[in-house]
């Protein structure tokens, strides 16, 4: 076998989608282990020659014929999103939650001024006015999947219509009280939580009454009082 030529099937797509990763084809490895880690041990190359470098680190199966396998190698940009440059946008991955907007952002804000797409995706925005609890998706061009999906948090638009106003408060004081359940996961319980300390109290309730009543402001970004 020494010497002998192996053709292999040459890969002639620029881009291929792995798990919603637009992906270049980087040549091949001899083993699964190095083509995880990215070792190519043939760059871009269609075919190659047997030789004892080959037969001792590749993968062989000596009967009923001998058999080569060699892994495939893959190199890409992962699709992701992120804040915009010099916004106040928070992107809680482990929550995924979106906060740091301002109150009333519009679509076009949202897109162009708060988010970023890096790779090839699109930013997908539930209809309607931006609110606590407005869906957002990250969807790969190539694949048409779902690659992320978040929620957004307007921190004291507590019921999720967009706006703060008395049913917030009374939903709050609610929630102080122990009358409604408390879910940090849930996005509404979030937004309950003015001043970032996994509780909602009566300094939420009292504050937030009084961003209701314009005697306040709330800084969506810093997560406090503004008082002017």
């Amino acid at each position: 076998m020494d010497g002998a030529a192996v053709t292999l099937r040459a890969w002639n797509v620029a881009e291929t989608p792995i798990n919603g990763v637009p992906c270049t084809f980087a040549g091949w490895a001899f083993t699964k282990a190095d083509a995880d880690r990215g070792i190519v041990a043939y760059a871009n190359r269609a075919s190659f020659s047997l030789n004892a470098q080959v037969l001792e680190q590749a993968e062989v199966v000596w009967t009923p014929k001998p058999t080569i396998t060699l892994y495939a190698v893959w190199s890409g940009q992962q699709i992701r999103l992120v804040p915009a440059e010099g916004s106040t946008t928070v992107i809680d991955a482990d929550r995924h939650f979106i906060y740091g907007l301002k109150a009333g952002v519009t679509r076009e804000e949202l897109e162009n001024d708060y988010l970023s797409v890096v790779g090839n995706g699109t930013l997908v925005i539930e209809e309607g006015a931006i609110r606590t609890g407005t869906v957002v998706q990250l969807i790969g061009n190539l694949t048409g999947e779902v690659i992320e999906e978040y929620e957004i948090v307007i921190f004291g638009d507590v019921n999720g219509d967009g706006m703060i106003n008395s049913s917030d408060v009374t939903r709050v004081r609610m929630m102080n009280a122990n009358l409604v359940e408390k879910n940090f996961n849930s996005v509404y319980t979030f937004a309950a939580d003015l001043f970032a300390d996994n509780d909602i109290n009566v300094t939420d309730v009292t504050y937030l009454r009084m961003v209701q009543t314009n005697l306040c402001r709330y800084d969506q970004a810093a997560r406090t009082i503004i008082t002017d």
